[in-house]
């Protein structure tokens, strides 16, 4: 295969890629993908209201039960049939090992999270250190017996870029790059600009550090795969996972590896990640300034459009 640019279709429904030869009735993970279901939890909230009404309550304690149940309810849906120990018991992930300093360092990025205000919790210059020593783990893991002339590294916007020091340190020099975010609604990813190609051979890491629904990751590996790169040369990297998502990328695709720094307990009813860090990309890039970000796209020799770009992508945040 020549050199490809992979396409800029945003949308997320796909085949289910199931290995040659594995019969899909015997997968681990047939587990209900579909969002909360709007009708099931409607009917939720009908009982609710009806029990709310049977014990006299009203007012502010009746809506404050049935918000607790509908959140209850939606955080059950999201994470109906996949657990923790269903993706380890069937090695569904490879986790890093975790020496007494990236014991510490995970200590102290979850610091104050989410109990504590932002203020209060690890960011910036501190949550970066931190972060740095478990992508410099992830990544070294990863590229064992890999070349790192044929690996190239995808990132999305904005958090994915804090994977790109620690590629580049070990001899990476291709990087594909995705400015997308998700939809708190829907929880589905949209992308607005991508730029990079794939070569034959190539193998494709898609970084993104928080892996929750996974519908980023999803979405990434079906843009690689329609450009012609087999499942079993795509990884997905996370610092931090829910089983949701690995379990997403797994049911889609056996065959691509996901490498994790640590594996959490589930989603809220959000979509956010139980134990989690809050939202990594605030944290690592919240407080960086326009000569930092000039610094990015000096480094990842971006000419004048993805500079561009990312430029704007910072501002947007910082508003």
């Amino acid at each position: 295969m020549s050199k490809a640019t992979l396409g800029a279709g945003a949308g997320l429904v796909g085949p289910v890629f199931v290995e040659p030869g594995k019969d899909p009735q015997e997968d681990p993970l047939r587990a209900s993908e579909q969002p909360a279901d709007s009708g099931e939890i409607a009917r939720h909230t009908t009982a609710i209201t009806d029990i709310a009404k049977q014990t006299g309550l009203i007012g502010a304690s009746a809506n404050e039960l049935i918000i607790d149940a509908q959140n209850r309810e939606k955080e059950r849906i999201l994470n109906a049939g996949c657990d923790r120990e269903t993706i380890l018991r069937n090695n569904l992930c490879e986790q890093i090992l975790l020496s007494e300093d990236l014991q510490e360092a995970f200590k102290n990025l979850r610091r104050g999270y989410p109990d504590r205000p932002f203020a209060e919790q690890c960011h910036g210059q501190e949550f970066r250190e931190n972060a740095d020593k478990i992508i410099d783990a992830i990544a070294e893991h990863t590229l064992r017996n890999l070349d790192p002339k044929k690996v190239v590294v995808m990132m999305p916007w904005r958090a994915g870029l804090a994977f790109s020091r620690s590629y580049q340190q070990r001899g990476v020099d291709k990087f594909y790059h995705v400015s997308s975010r998700r939809d708190e609604e829907t929880l589905e990813t949209m992308v607005d600009f991508e730029s990079g190609q794939v070569g034959e051979g190539d193998t494709v890491i898609m970084a993104d550090p928080m892996l929750a629904t996974g519908n980023t990751a999803v979405d990434a590996f079906q843009r690689i795969m329609a450009s012609g790169i087999a499942p079993e040369n795509i990884i997905v990297n996370a610092v931090v996972a829910a089983p949701v998502g690995v379990q997403a990328i797994k049911r889609r695709c056996p065959a691509i590896r996901v490498v994790t720094g640590a594996l959490d307990d589930k989603l809220d009813h959000r979509g956010y990640i139980v134990l989690g860090l809050g939202d990594f990309g605030d944290k690592y890039f919240g407080n960086f300034t326009r000569q930092q970000v000039e610094a990015i796209a000096d480094a990842l020799k971006f000419g004048a459009l993805p500079r561009r770009k990312l430029t704007e992508r910072f501002q947007l945040h910082a508003e």
